[in-house]
């Protein structure tokens, strides 16, 4: 029996199950084929978004770390008129958080590291012009504090001599010998006490503008760096696919700054009008 004949054999019947098996089995295949790529074209989508969402999460925390260390660095531009805080202790918080600043050149763009590069440089160019300018005002505080010592010192002893005046004018004659060196001693440390109040006062006189002229100048290059951060915000949120109307939030800056300014004048003016009571310099610095 030959193949020829087997097959003329076999009913069309059967052949029909056959072919329709094989057509069933060919659908089957291609069915389960595009469903595999269906599945590699969703994990490769779903591994995509999560190195994407990765990538922000980090670029986030890198930015959040730098935005901090510059907003420590315009805080001690804020300080720098506080002559109770020493230059040191008031650029502690920067100093401490700036390293931050050189993790962006790692995660960030060209263009973004450029800008925050330039701003740092901007802020620590500040820190020099305000700082040569408070090393003046920090010697004449450190003078004044030296004569407000003296001062005291000189008061407490005139009280002694004082005290030692009633004792002696009680036990021996008002015109005594050790009445009079007492005397002499005690006026002796009035004409010191003036003379010293006449030198605090004149440190003040020379110091008080030098202050206000050290205000007025950190709110400046606050406004200027502030100004500036605008783009260095702007290229973070693009990169973090945040919005951002960079336009209104200059506006709200320059506003403030406006306010800020109007106010400071308006601190002036008030001084100006006061400084003629006692001790009114002493009590702003």
């Amino acid at each position: 029996m030959d193949l020829v004949y087997l097959t003329n054999k076999i009913s069309p019947t059967f052949w029909g199950i056959v072919v329709g098996s094989l057509f069933t089995i060919i659908g089957v295949i291609l069915t389960n084929a595009s469903n595999i790529k269906r599945l590699r074209i969703q994990q490769d989508h779903e591994r995509a978004m999560k190195t994407h969402e990765q990538d922000l999460a980090m670029r986030k925390e890198v930015y959040l770390a730098a935005m901090e260390a510059i907003a420590a660095g315009m805080g001690a531009i804020g300080t720098f008129g506080d002559l109770n805080i020493s230059q040191q202790q008031l650029m502690e918080s920067y100093n401490s958080k700036s390293p931050a600043i050189a993790k962006v050149s790692i995660i960030g763009r060209d263009e973004t590291i450029k800008a925050i590069v330039e701003f740092n440089q901007s802020l620590i160019a500040a820190f020099m012009r305000l700082g040569s300018m408070r090393s003046k005002m920090e010697i004449l505080q450190q003078r004044l504090g030296g004569v407000a010592e003296q001062t005291e010192q000189a008061k407490q002893e005139r009280d002694r001599l004082a005290t030692q005046l009633k004792t002696i004018e009680i036990t021996e004659q008002p015109e005594s010998r050790p009445w009079q060196i007492t005397q002499k001693l005690m006026e002796q440390e009035n004409l010191r006490i003036t003379e010293l109040e006449e030198v605090h006062g004149q440190i003040e006189n020379e110091l008080y503008p030098l202050l206000m002229t050290l205000v007025e100048k950190s709110v400046a290059e606050i406004a200027t760096l502030d100004v500036q951060s605008v783009n260095v915000i702007r290229l973070i949120r693009e990169e973090l696919e945040l919005p951002f109307d960079d336009a209104q939030y200059l506006e709200v800056i320059r506003s403030s700054h406006e306010n800020l300014k109007n106010s400071l004048q308006v601190f002036q003016d008030e001084w100006r009008t006061e400084s003629d009571e006692p001790g009114a310099q002493a009590d702003i610095l």
